[in-house]
């Protein structure tokens, strides 16, 4: 088993592996997941979407249906499957609002085919790939289901009902039922394999005229076993965040809207080409579905980093003992600050002496959020030959709003 690890490995580092011999086997991996897809999709695989009502064609609805003013209240006055069949139901004679009922009738009918009309009409137009292999499209059996609902409700609640409905409808695209998933890893791996062809190529650039780039360098054999393995784990972990939708919309004001129409597409082509960002998000979601313990530290655990300023200054015996003006005006430039970790076997950090003798601040750049003991060592030498030693021991705990902290020097025992 370890050879053949060691043998696909050593494939993938070959020499005759160069930028240009790679860069013609992603386009040949493209062009063959695209001839894959296209297949896939032909007749009969045709699929389906959902789709709403934009702004403007909830605009143009109001407009249409508003004219059929109708204030009566949702009832069950009108039994009926069908507009044909509420048209055939006679009024009772003992209906106590007898012209009420009758005009409600009629307003609800001519209404609920208008918005028949509408709905299938504005609908369709935008979905046309599909439509035709059955004798009715699967948008016009959405809408006439409905049918009933809309002969129930008064104008306005059939407004806020429609606008809330999400039609299935037929399309190219698989974007309804159980093949969304696979039309997520398609689009996914698109995304993925345009994203590496474009990276590749732009090395092979840098690397023919001898430049480099901030964010690409030349391309080098060994990032190509990290680059198929990306082909498999960006189309995974999209299905992932597809998955847990609901819970990421509900963070994020701007998210696409997966639900209907063409948003799965975007976002699974942009999940696949940036997927270094979208194993950052999955990364954060840890946090979120396996919140860290009680002996943990959060803000160590989040990865974030902070410069941190220790100011110290003399506690309230010192400063009143005959020497604290003295050591005052000293200032406290000659003393020495670390920040011991707490947690785990971290390796002390040593923070930066103020530039000036008068500024007593000590500056550490980029500290990993964490808990940790500051420790100050200070020898104060009053001249003639007497040292005092100051001391300080203070936990503290670093993160992104605690990184300025104040600590106390004590005289050390026996000084």
């Amino acid at each position: 088993m370890r050879k053949f690890f060691d043998g696909v490995n050593n494939f993938f580092v070959a020499e005759w592996w160069s930028g240009a011999s790679w860069l013609l086997v992603l386009i040949l991996l493209l062009l063959g997941t695209t001839g894959i897809y296209l297949g896939t999709h032909n007749k009969p695989h045709y699929g389906y979407e959902f789709v709403s009502l934009n702004v403007d064609q909830q605009k143009a609805f109001n407009d249409i249906v508003g004219v059929y003013t109708d204030g009566e209240k949702p009832t069950s006055m009108l039994v009926a499957d069908t507009i044909e069949e509420a048209e055939q139901i006679p009024a009772p004679a003992t209906h106590p609002r007898l012209d009420a009922y009758r005009k409600a009738v009629s307003i609800r009918i001519k209404k609920a085919e208008v918005i028949d009309s509408f709905l299938t009409s504005t609908l369709q137009g935008d979905v046309k790939a599909g439509a035709g292999r059955n004798e009715s499209s699967i948008l016009e059996q959405e809408v006439h289901r409905i049918s009933p609902t809309l002969l129930e409700l008064n104008t306005k609640d059939v407004t806020a009902f429609v606008f809330a409905r999400k039609f299935k409808a037929d399309s190219y695209f698989w974007l309804a039922g159980m093949k969304m998933y696979w039309e997520a890893i398609f689009w996914s791996l698109f995304g993925v394999l345009v994203s590496l062809i474009y990276y590749v190529s732009t090395a092979n650039k840098l690397e023919q005229e001898n430049k480099e780039d901030q964010d690409i360098g030349p391309f080098k054999t060994s990032e190509i076993s990290g680059q198929v393995a990306k082909m498999f784990y960006a189309p995974a972990v999209t299905i992932v965040i597809v998955l847990g939708y609901s819970f990421f919309a509900g963070r994020s004001q701007t998210a696409i809207d997966i639900s209907v129409n063409h948003g799965l597409i975007l976002f699974a082509f942009t999940a696949g080409f940036y997927s270094g960002r979208l194993m950052k998000l999955l990364d954060k979601l840890k946090d979120a579905i396996l919140p860290f313990s009680d002996n943990q530290s959060p803000a160590k655990d989040s990865g974030g980093k902070g410069d941190v300023k220790v100011t110290p200054k003399l506690s309230d015996a010192v400063a009143n003992s005959p020497e604290g003006p003295w050591i005052k005006e000293a200032g406290f430039n000659a003393a020495t600050v670390t920040l011991e970790p707490t947690e785990g076997s971290g390796t002390p950090i040593t923070l930066d002496k103020p530039a000036n003798d008068k500024d007593a601040a000590f500056t550490g750049k980029q500290v990993p959020y964490g808990k940790y003991t500051v420790r100050v060592k200070y020898a104060y030498d009053d001249k003639q030959h007497a040292v005092i030693n100051l001391t300080a021991n203070q936990d503290i705990e670093v993160g992104e709003k605690s990184l300025a902290f104040t600590v106390e020097l004590n005289k050390e025992t026996g000084t």
